[in-house]
């Protein structure tokens, strides 16, 4: 077993006949002790046969006296996912199709917006919706005391408000800061508002307390990121204390158990909502059982949302990697921006495919952009049809957004005018009405390429008269390296965090020794003092 070592703790395995399979699983805080369990899970599967999953999982969780637990599961998530990769690999089907098929071709995902600060929120709501999303879910509010005015909950309740405004549904994640009394009240407050879910309103050590909350509240509850095997969601099923469970595939045991626990939760009736605030092996290896699982009808979270292909909070079964959508642009005369986010890296080559339909009376424009506070602009062209090729090169980390804007022309918003009647003073200077212009539209077939992705291999073979293998070796130089890029990125970015970590704590200590100098120094000041007040007043000699 060959180990990566990465902020997201993605690992890999190699089988003898040379193929290599990829699985995460990671403990936020805790990846050292992960890793011990990584290597005495080496030391004890090194010769076995790849194929024999469930021997291995149920080896690797029975095989030791403790079982179950964040640090053993989380382990054993990404030993198991990487054998199913393999497997996938080795019989040329994706996982879903070795999960006994498809039930769906699309699973749909909602975005997190963080902040709690109501401007934040509005932000990263309008964001969130202007990259297709049609639903988020939010922090609930800061920790509270078991018992505090109700007054503390109204701004929770506003921030949810405002985001439902922009038109999107909410779920509200009360991560577990609350209490009982809290918890209910708030749960209470929320119901008019009618949010997807509330989440984790207790803590998970909890199940009949959140039972209790479940009978008196109308919202549906989600829980289960912090429950680490089958037999931890068995009490909250057996409660009734859960309406949606939210198991992670990188702490739950991987891709098997998470099957497991979908057909467990389908007994009574529990949508599954696969928790995935994690890395990209982890997000694909949650499509798997969720493009398979009968019960997976709830959305599920997706933290790295610009790394994938999305339309309308909507991501298609990712058999082959794609980057190819097509969605309908609305004419209006003074559009909003469709943006398309994707995530690169310094001088990562951006090719940019648009393929504009036909349409009557309508211009559309296209730029692209980075996700910077300037919204730096690469390049803009404005009245695009047909098929149009753009190309640019990123200059910084983070986000290039391609967005598009479909223009009601000038003279068939004349005929718009005219037809709302004679009295149209004062019509002609302001904005037509976006419901006025439904039946204007226009088709886009956007491709967008990065990275080795955007390179045309096929013009460097015939320039550089390459033969199919080299050809191919070619390709597979690009795809490295780019792997090797990706790998030095979060490395890079795990000794930034560490960096940060340890200043953090050289600060604290150096303020923890002041303090108690001063302290000490505080009490010998407090002794002579005294003495010397005590001996003034003839108490002592």
């Amino acid at each position: 077993m060959q180990t990566q070592n990465s902020s997201s703790l993605i690992k890999s395995i190699e089988t003898s006949d040379g193929i290599v399979g990829w699985g995460e699983g990671t403990l936020e805080g805790h990846t050292e002790a992960v890793e011990g369990v990584y290597q005495e899970f080496r030391d004890r599967f090194i010769g076995c046969d790849a194929d024999n999953i469930e021997d291995i999982w149920q080896s690797g969780y029975r095989a030791g006296f403790y079982r179950g637990g964040p640090v053993l599961m989380s382990a054993l998530s990404g030993l198991d996912i990487a054998l199913w990769d393999i497997k996938g690999k080795k019989l040329g089907v994706p996982i879903w199709q070795l999960l006994g098929g498809k039930v769906r071709d699309r699973v749909r995902v909602y975005g997190w917006i963080g902040g709690d600060k109501p401007s934040d929120v509005i932000d990263g709501a309008k964001l969130r919706k202007s990259q297709g999303f049609t639903s988020v879910k939010m922090n609930a509010t800061e920790p509270m005391a078991w018992l505090e005015s109700p007054s503390c909950l109204t701004e929770a309740v506003d921030r949810v408000a405002q985001v439902k405004s922009v038109g999107l549904d909410v779920g509200v994640d009360f991560h577990g800061r609350l209490h009982k009394p809290m918890a209910k009240q708030l749960a209470k407050m929320l119901e008019p508002l009618y949010p997807l879910f509330i989440e984790e309103p207790l803590l998970p050590t909890q199940p009949e307390e959140i039972a209790d909350l479940s009978r008196m509240t109308s919202c549906p509850i989600a829980t289960g990121e912090r429950l680490f095997t089958r037999h931890d969601f068995r009490p909250y099923l057996e409660r009734r204390a859960m309406d949606i469970a939210q198991p992670d595939v990188s702490h739950c045991g991987g891709i098997s158990e998470l099957r497991r626990i979908a057909s467990l939760t389908e007994i009574y009736d529990v949508a599954l909502a696969p928790h995935c605030p994690m890395g990209p092996i982890a997000l694909a290896a949650c499509m798997q059982v969720g493009i398979s699982s009968p019960n997976c009808k709830n959305k599920f979270p997706l933290s790295m949302a610009y790394v994938y292909d999305i339309h309308s909070d909507v991501i298609q079964e990712m058999a082959q990697p794609a980057h190819a959508i097509k969605f309908t642009l609305p004419a209006y005369r003074f559009p909003a921006a469709k943006c398309i986010w994707n995530s690169v890296h310094p001088n990562q080559l951006v090719i940019v495919t648009a393929n504009i339909g036909h349409g009557e009376n309508q211009r559309v424009d296209i730029e692209i952009i980075d996700s910077s506070a300037q919204k730096n602009q690469y390049l803009s062209k404005k009245g695009i049809k047909g098929e149009t090729r753009l190309a640019v090169t990123a200059h910084a980390e983070g986000e290039v957004g391609v967005c598009l804007r479909n223009y009601l022309d000038r003279g068939e918003t004349h005929v718009l005018l005219k037809s709302l009647g004679e009295n149209t003073e004062g019509l002609l200077h302001a904005e037509i009405p976006q419901e006025d212009t439904p039946s204007h539209s226009r088709i886009v077939d956007l491709d967008i390429d990065i990275g080795a992705d955007a390179v045309d291999y096929n013009a460097i073979a015939a320039q550089e008269s390459l033969s199919g293998l080299e050809t191919e070796m070619r390709k597979l130089e690009g795809l490295v390296k780019e792997v090797v890029d990706e790998m030095d990125y979060l490395q890079k970015r795990e000794e930034r965090f560490s960096s940060t970590n340890e200043s953090t704590n050289n600060r604290v200590q150096k303020f923890g020794f002041f303090t108690f100098i001063s302290l000490v120094a505080l009490g010998v000041w407090q002794i002579f003092h005294l003495r010397s007040y005590f001996k003034r007043k003839y108490l002592i000699d």
